[in-house]
């Protein structure tokens, strides 16, 4: 996920200076209650201006304050006990009055003192142990997981906060989205308590979304090892009652223990007065009562915490055992390290490791053998893909297509064509659709030869290979797949493959606002959030999309319409994309954008405006990975002028036709037997490909159904009623037309 966007003088402040005000900061608050005079005189005095003048705001300065308490408290020598000290400083912090846009957009709101004490006692962390916090933020929970004795795993999605967490604990800080922590971290230690404080309401990069905390849990669930502990702070909404699904989702991982609904009052100091529960969750198989209450304050939550705290199981030693060297844990100097992980970290690691999608090529390509007199078995005929299954069902092509062979693409074992490993030792991406990525991913790595200028309709390219102005266009690969070869996971799986090589935003175009479940179906089928595709309707034309990265779908429908202030849908997304856009552009249904030339037949037809609209997202965007789905893309030649990144036309000895246009002419002259051609060219160049499910072996039978008497009957009734219905309006309409004298009434 991207990171969000801090101000820069957040950024810019140096290592010294940050810790410099830091100590300054503790160093009020642990002799007295913190003005805010004196916090905005250290704010000034470090960024070397005033918040009216922009040097700085007051969410970064309340940052600092909580950052600096959490300081103080891991310089503390623990002889008051985690709550006094919790609430001896707690007093001493000012209450947060003022809230920036990042704060709301994020739901930056950081866990009390107080707040965090409790829920790491509820926590009952052991000495040694590693415990994750995914949304760090400050780190108040972290310091009362520190003065435990724990190694600390920290991930904190906003910058700013990463330095700060850096500055009070040292060592390393991830900054991944914590909804994705279990995919995105790269340590493959499994953390043996996660104690987090996730978003109510608000993701990095899709604005509102109320399930995002139960989210985030399950995420950290899946981390967590088995026997260990999970303790969240969570909105109160989620619940079996009111968010079964989610609620489901994460009981299938851990086993509930407690949920105490807190008062708004606990987080009054930092500027709410949101109700949150207080949740405890175990990793095990076996079941048990979870215990739910309201309290009235943290006071009365106490016994409920201590009762939960004394229920922790011990983790098997089999899951201590060393397999893998974790990453270097997070906490102060005399912190003993975790030096072993589980032996189920090792496994649990490989099944989500992304690892080189890999092949062999064969020299000699396989020679598919003919079935019948149209089809062959289909196989891939220029390479073998380690570890890969056999699509689940037999797979065909043309004879036609089957007599000549792809080429041997070029990347194998590429850092940049990876792909997690279950999906291809378990068969969630079979041979035949892992060859389609492969050659696409290859296909994507070659451009159209010479350099191009776009024409003032943004439909025609001009070829100018001297213009500076000009620009180097990639090349694209059209799937021709018949239905049942899972054409929509090929493309989730192309989309996948490039999102673990960092191009997290992608394009989807499809031809029903009700494909979007498909998408998301594929998607998550290859281990992707629901959440990652948003569609494009949900923003008015006018608007900018705030969605960082993810897989926007849009229909052709959309693409082709405007705004009422003029701004069409595909400007809205241009600026989504930006100028240099080197994601998946995948035009699903792509026979939708028919007709993107016109035609010349008879009186002769416009373009269509969807065809044109995707033509010219396609030109506007000359660093796209295009991506072509339609198992009916040539049913007329004139529906191919729409894939104008094949090399199928063009200026220069190097393509076949001079023009669009030229091109258009020879298929009409050359009829169904040129357009095969034309596909076993593109298949031979490694642009295209065309599977179908195989029939062979099927079987047909007549099933008859032999009508009882009583059926027999209901059926003669029917036929006689119609029958003198179809007579009554007969004798009715002749009566109305025709009168005595024969004319029309």
């Amino acid at each position: 996920m991207s990171k969000p966007r801090t101000a820069n003088p957040a950024l810019a402040i140096s290592e010294a200076d940050l810790a410099s005000a830091l100590a300054l900061i503790g160093t009020e608050i642990h002799h007295q209650p913190l003005r805010s005079s004196a916090l905005a005189r250290v704010m000034r005095e470090t960024f070397l201006g005033s918040d009216a003048g922009g040097a700085w705001d007051w969410r970064m300065a309340y940052d600092l304050m909580q950052a600096a308490a959490v300081q103080v408290l891991l310089r503390g020598d623990g002889v008051a006990g985690d709550i006094a000290a919790a609430r001896l400083l707690a007093s001493r912090l000012l209450t947060e009055t003022r809230r920036s846009e990042q704060q709301i957009r994020l739901q930056q709101f950081s866990t009390p003192l107080t707040f965090a004490t409790m829920a790491v006692r509820a926590a009952a962390i052991r000495k040694g142990e590693t415990v994750l916090e995914p949304s760090a933020g400050t780190g108040a929970l972290a310091a009362f997981a520190a003065r435990t004795g724990a190694a600390l795993l920290l991930n904190e999605i906003d910058p700013f906060r990463q330095r700060l967490l850096r500055a009070v604990f040292g060592g390393e800080v991830t900054g991944h989205d914590g909804e994705h922590i279990d995919d995105l971290l790269q340590s493959p230690l499994l953390p043996d308590v996660v104690v987090m404080n996730p978003p109510f309401a608000s993701s990095v990069d899709r604005s509102r979304d109320k399930h995002i905390a139960a989210k985030h849990l399950v995420a950290a669930a899946k981390r967590l090892a088995p026997g260990g502990r999970l303790v969240a702070i969570m909105p109160p909404g989620f619940t079996p009652e009111r968010d079964a699904a989610h609620w489901s989702r994460a009981c299938s991982l851990l086993t509930p223990r407690l949920a105490l609904t807190m008062p708004g009052q606990v987080y009054r100091k930092l500027g709410t007065s949101v109700e949150t529960q207080l949740m405890v969750f175990d990793k095990v198989q076996e079941g048990g009562e979870m215990i739910r209450a309201n309290v009235r304050d943290l006071g009365e939550a106490l016994a409920y915490v201590d009762a939960v705290a004394a229920t922790r199981t011990e983790i098997r030693p089999v899951q201590r055992a060393a397999a893998v060297t974790p990453a270097r844990p997070i906490g102060p100097a005399s912190v003993p390290r975790k030096t072993a992980a589980g032996v189920v970290t090792a496994s649990k690691a490989w099944a989500n490791a992304v690892v080189p999608l890999t092949f062999t090529s064969l020299d000699i390509p396989r020679n598919n053998m003919p079935i019948s007199d149209i089809y062959a078995r289909y196989r891939p005929q220029r390479i073998e893909i380690a570890g890969a299954q056999e699509h689940p069902t037999p797979l065909v092509e043309s004879i036609a297509m089957a007599s000549v062979a792809p080429p041997v693409p070029s990347n194998t074992g590429s850092d940049d064509l990876r792909l997690p490993a279950r999906l291809i030792e378990q068969g969630d991406l079979s041979e035949a659709q892992l060859e389609t990525i492969i050659m696409a991913h290859d296909a994507h790595g070659r451009d159209l030869p010479g350099r191009f200028t776009i024409d003032d309709d943004q439909t025609k390219l001009t070829r100018a290979d001297d213009d500076p102005d000009a620009r180097a266009y990639r090349l694209g690969y059209f799937l021709g797949d018949g239905t049942g070869c899972g054409k929509g996971r090929e493309c989730a799986g192309l989309i996948l493959v490039n999102w673990l090589a960092g191009r997290r935003k992608a394009i989807w175009v499809s031809k029903s606002a009700t494909l979007i479940e498909d998408a998301i179906r594929d998607w998550t089928d290859l281990g992707g959030s629901p959440a990652d595709i948003q569609p494009l309707s949900k923003w008015k034309p006018d608007q900018p999309i705030p969605m960082g990265d993810g897989i926007l779908f849009v229909t052709y429908a959309t693409l082709r319409s405007a705004g009422k202030c003029g701004t069409t849908r595909l400007s809205q997304i241009l600026a989504w994309m930006g100028e240099d856009f080197d994601g998946v552009l995948a035009f699903d249904e792509a026979h939708a954008m028919q007709n993107a030339a016109g035609s010349e037949q008879g009186r002769g037809v416009k373009p269509s405006q969807q065809g044109l609209a995707g033509l010219r997202l396609q030109l506007a965007a000359p660093r796209a990975r295009v991506f072509y789905i339609s198992a009916t893309g040539a049913t007329s030649v004139h529906n191919l002028a729409y894939a104008a990144r094949l090399g199928l036309w063009g200026q220069g000895p190097e393509y076949p036709f001079p023009s669009r246009e030229s091109f258009v002419s020879a298929m009409e002259a050359g009829g169904v037997a040129a357009m095969e051609v034309v596909a076993r060219d593109l298949k031979t160049l490694g642009l295209y490909t065309a599977r179908a499910l195989s029939f062979d072996g099927v079987e047909y039978d007549v099933l008859e159904h032999a009508l009882t008497p009583a059926q027999i009957e209901i059926y003669d009734a029917y036929a006689v009623r119609s029958d003198d219905s179809s007579q009554s309006r007969g004798r009715a309409d002749s009566d109305r037309r025709h009168d005595a004298s024969g004319e029309t009434n």
